[in-house]
C-alpha cells in the first residue's frame, strides 16, 4: 500500500492563495462587466448595459461586445459599441511608454441631440464648480511617451440632431485606419470614410509632421446631399429649403499651433442646386456649380479661386412693391450688418486679397416677373452666356463677353472691360437685335398710356471712358413701331401727346436715331444717365403714335388689305375674301422680292380656350350619344351647328338653360382639361400658320421672304386679343 502524501502547511496556503487568485482572475471580466452594469446608474446617472467582456491575461488584451450608455431616460441609446478588443503591449513599460499593439472598435453608434437646454451629454461632462483637479506626479517625466498602432474603427454611425433648427444629420458606414501614432514619429497618417445620408460618400485622409508641427488633410466627398444644412443659413438668408449634391476634393494644409495659417486647394461642385424662398417658391436651380479652388490662405488673407463654372442656371427674378425677391432673401444678413455696425472692432479690408481667375455661366435661364405695375411683365432671358476674366481687387483689366436670347425674339450681345482699380476706366461694346417690343407694352401702358402694337427694337452702343474722357455713341433703330389707343393707366407721364403727332419714318419704316454723348466723368454736374434717359424721353414722345401706311404706299396696295390677316374665332380653313388678300400679298411679294414679311400671329387666348372647350366638350357629347357617328370630320361637323343650349348637352354638362355662358365654359374646361385645351389651342394656331405657308408655297413665293412668329400671349395688349396674322416689313 503506497504511503499518503502529505503537504506542509505552507504549501497548502499557497495552493490556497494560488486558487483564490485564479478564480479571481478568471471571472474579473464577468465581475468587472456585473459591476458595471449594476452600478452604473450610481456612478455616471445613467444606465449601462455590457452583454460580454473578456480578458486574456497571456495576450494582455481585453474584448467587449454589445456595451451600450443609454439616454438620461434608460430606454433610447446614446452610444453604443458592437465589438471592442485592446491588445496592449506591457514590455513597452520598460521604456516608459503606452503601448498598444492594436485597438479595434466594431459598430459604434452615437446619437447627439442639440436643443435649447444644451447637448444631450451635458449631464455627463465635468460641471464647472468641480474642473480644478489635483496634478498627478508624473512618474515618467514631463513628456508622455504612447505608442498605438492598428487604430481602426468599421462600420460607425453618428446622428446629430439640432432641434433648434429642425434638422437631422447622418454619417454611416465610418470607417477609420491609423496604422501608427507615436509621441516620437516624425510623421502619422490616418483615414476616415463614411457614408453621409443615403447616398453620400465621404473620405478623409489625412498626414501630420510632428516635427514640423504641420498637417495635410485630403477631403473628398460624393453625391452628399446638402439638404440638411439649409436650416443653418436661416440666420442669414431667408430660404425655407435648400437642395443639391457635393462632390470634391480638396486638400487643407496648416500648422497644429497656428489654426489660422491654413491653406485649401481643390474643386468642388454641388450638382442639382436647387434654393426655395420663404414661400415656398423656387428662387434658383442649376444643373451644376464648379468651384476650383487655386489657394485659399488665411493666414496671409489671399483667396484666389482658379474657376466657377455655373451650368445651366435658372434664376426666378420678382419685383415687387417690397422689393425684389432675390435682395430681399439677405434681409436678415443686411439687417446683422446694421446692429454690428456701431461696434468697437474694425477691419482692415487692405489686407485681403481676392481674385477669379475664370468665372462662367452657360445656358443661363433668368426669368424676370415686374408686378409694380398696373399688370404684370414678364420677360425671359435665356441661352445666358457669360465669362470674366481676371477678376480681382487689384485688377485694372477685367474682361466680360456675353450673350443671350431675348424673350424668344431678340439677342443681347457685347463684351466690356473695366478697371477695377479706377472705376471710371470702362470699355463696353454691346447691341441689341430684333427685339419684339410688344413684350414690353406693360411698360409702355405705364408710363405711356399706350400699348405698343408692333416694333422691332435695334440697338448699338459703344463707350469708352476714363476719368477725364467720355465717349458714348448710342445708335438706336426701331422698325415698324406702333402704339396703339390710349389707355386709362393713370401713372403716366403728363405728356401733351396729340393723337395727330406721329413720328416720321422713312419709306423702309425704320425709325433711325443716333446719340452721341461726351464729357469729363469727373465734373461734378455730369450726369451720363440723365443724358441718355432725356434724350430718349424726347425720342419717344416724337415717337408715340404712327399710322399703318407706310407699307400700303411702298407696294402700292390698299393698307388695310395686308396689315393685317383676320380669322374668326375656332377658324382653320382660308375664306374666299381672305384669299383674295393673300393674292394681292403675294403679288406684292414677288414685285418687291427684297422685302421681308413677318407674319406675328395673336389670339384672345382665353376666349378661344373657352371656345376649343366647348367644341371639344360637344364632340365627347356627340361620339357617346350616338355610336354609328365615327367620322372626325361628322362629328366636327354636328358639333359645329349643337347650340349651347341644347338641353341635353348641357345635362352632360350639370347645369341647366338658366346658367351663364361662364358658368357653361366653366364645366367644358373641367370637363376637356386645361392641358388638353392649351395643347389644342397650340394646335389651331400652328394649322393656320400652315395654311399660309401652303398658300404662298403654291404661289411661288421662296420661304426666305417670309417669316412666322407667335405673339407673347403672356402680356399681349387687349386689342390685340383678336384671332390674326399682324404683317410686317422689314428689309435685310
Amino acid at each position: 500500500m503506497a504511503a499518503k502524501l502529505k503537504m506542509k502547511p505552507w504549501v497548502k496556503v499557497a495552493m490556497a492563495i494560488f486558487m483564490v487568485f485564479f478564480i479571481l482572475l478568471f471571472f474579473l471580466s464577468t465581475i468587472i462587466r456585473v459591476y458595471v452594469v449594476n452600478n452604473s446608474e450610481k456612478i455616471i446617472k445613467r444606465k449601462v448595459d455590457l452583454k460580454e467582456l473578456h480578458i486574456n491575461y497571456l495576450k494582455f488584451s481585453a474584448s467587449a461586445k454589445d456595451f451600450v450608455l443609454y439616454e438620461k431616460n434608460g430606454t433610447d441609446p446614446f452610444v453604443s459599441v458592437g465589438g471592442l478588443y485592446v491588445d496592449f503591449a506591457p514590455w513597452h513599460l520598460l521604456r516608459h511608454e503606452y503601448a498598444f499593439s492594436e485597438i479595434r472598435i466594431d459598430k459604434p453608434s452615437v446619437s447627439i441631440t442639440y436643443s435649447e437646454k444644451g447637448f444631450n451629454f451635458d449631464d455627463l461632462m465635468t460641471s464647472s464648480d468641480s474642473t480644478e483637479v489635483k496634478k498627478e506626479e508624473d512618474t515618467f517625466g514631463d513628456t508622455v511617451r504612447y505608442l498605438v498602432r492598428n487604430l481602426s474603427i468599421s462600420d460607425g454611425y453618428i446622428r446629430y440632431e439640432d432641434k433648434t433648427m429642425q434638422s437631422v444629420n447622418e454619417l454611416r458606414k465610418i470607417g477609420l485606419a491609423i496604422p501608427e501614432i507615436a509621441w516620437d514619429n516624425s510623421r502619422s497618417e490616418l483615414g476616415v470614410d463614411f457614408v453621409f445620408g443615403e447616398d453620400g460618400k465621404v473620405s478623409v485622409n489625412g498626414a501630420i509632421d510632428q516635427k514640423l508641427g504641420t498637417y495635410s488633410v485630403g477631403l473628398k466627398t460624393s453625391h452628399v446631399d446638402i439638404s440638411p444644412f439649409a436650416a443653418y443659413l436661416k440666420p442669414y438668408m431667408e430660404v425655407s429649403a435648400m437642395k443639391g449634391f457635393l462632390d470634391g476634393a480638396v486638400t487643407i494644409s496648416g500648422e497644429m499651433a497656428n489654426p489660422m495659417n491654413l491653406n485649401v486647394v481643390g474643386k468642388a461642385c454641388i450638382n442639382d442646386l436647387g434654393v426655395t424662398d420663404k414661400s415656398e417658391k423656387t428662387l434658383l436651380t442649376a444643373s451644376s456649380v464648379l468651384a476650383k479652388m487655386d489657394s485659399i490662405d488665411l493666414k496671409n488673407l489671399n483667396f484666389t479661386i482658379d474657376s466657377i463654372e455655373i451650368n445651366n442656371p435658372n434664376i426666378t427674378a420678382i419685383l415687387s412693391k417690397s422689393g425684389i425677391n432675390l435682395m430681399n432673401v439677405f434681409n436678415p444678413m443686411f439687417a446683422d450688418t446694421a446692429s454690428t455696425a456701431g461696434d468697437s472692432l474694425s477691419y482692415d479690408t487692405a489686407t485681403v486679397h481676392y481674385a477669379i481667375n475664370h468665372f462662367i455661366v452657360n445656358n443661363g435661364v433668368l426669368a424676370f416677373s415686374d408686378q409694380t405695375l398696373n399688370r404684370p411683365f414678364s420677360y425671359d432671358l435665356t441661352k445666358v452666356q457669360f465669362s470674366m476674366e481676371n477678376f480681382s481687387d487689384v485688377a485694372t483689366n477685367v474682361l466680360m463677353n456675353f450673350s443671350m436670347l431675348l424673350n424668344n425674339s431678340g439677342t443681347f450681345t457685347g463684351k466690356a472691360g473695366f478697371d477695377y482699380v479706377t472705376m471710371k476706366n470702362i470699355e463696353f461694346d454691346g447691341s441689341v437685335h430684333k427685339m419684339d417690343m410688344i413684350s414690353f407694352s406693360p411698360y409702355f401702358e405705364y408710363f405711356l398710356a399706350r400699348p405698343v402694337k408692333k416694333g422691332v427694337f435695334n440697338y448699338d452702343c459703344q463707350l469708352s471712358m476714363n476719368p477725364t474722357s467720355l465717349k458714348n455713341n448710342n445708335s438706336i433703330q426701331i422698325v415698324n413701331l406702333e402704339f396703339g389707343k390710349k389707355t386709362k393707366d393713370t401713372t403716366a407721364y403728363k405728356v401733351p401727346i396729340p393723337l395727330a403727332l406721329y413720328i416720321l419714318k422713312d419709306r423702309k419704316g425704320v425709325i433711325g436715331f443716333d446719340l452721341p454723348v461726351t464729357g469729363n466723368p469727373s465734373d461734378p454736374k455730369f450726369k451720363l444717365g440723365r443724358l441718355i434717359w432725356k434724350t430718349a424721353e424726347e425720342f419717344f414722345l416724337k415717337s408715340a403714335t404712327a399710322p399703318f401706311n407706310a407699307i400700303g404706299k411702298l407696294i402700292s396696295v390698299n393698307p388695310d388689305n395686308i396689315k393685317k390677316i383676320s380669322f374668326e374665332f375656332l377658324q382653320d380653313s382660308l375664306t374666299l375674301h381672305q384669299r383674295e388678300n393673300l393674292d394681292q400679298l403675294a403679288e406684292a411679294m414677288k414685285a418687291k422680292p427684297e422685302l421681308s414679311f413677318l407674319f406675328n400671329q395673336t389670339t384672345h387666348p382665353e376666349m378661344e380656350s373657352n371656345l376649343i372647350a366647348v367644341s371639344e366638350a360637344k364632340k365627347r357629347f356627340l361620339s357617346g350619344n350616338d355610336s354609328t357617328i365615327t367620322n372626325p370630320a361628322m362629328i366636327k361637323s354636328n358639333a359645329g351647328s349643337l347650340s349651347n343650349d341644347d338641353v341635353s348637352f348641357r345635362s352632360l354638362l350639370g347645369i341647366d338653360a338658366s346658367a351663364s355662358d361662364s358658368l357653361l365654359y366653366q364645366r367644358c374646361r373641367q370637363l376637356v382639361g386645361n392641358e388638353s385645351i392649351s395643347q389644342r389651342l397650340m394646335q389651331l394656331m400652328n394649322i393656320r400658320e400652315n395654311l399660309l405657308k401652303e398658300y404662298f408655297n403654291s404661289k411661288g413665293i421662296p420661304q426666305t421672304a417670309i417669316q412666322f412668329q407667335k405673339a407673347d400671349l403672356r402680356n399681349i395688349p387687349e386689342e390685340l386679343k383678336k384671332p390674326q396674322f399682324l404683317i410686317d416689313i422689314a428689309f435685310e
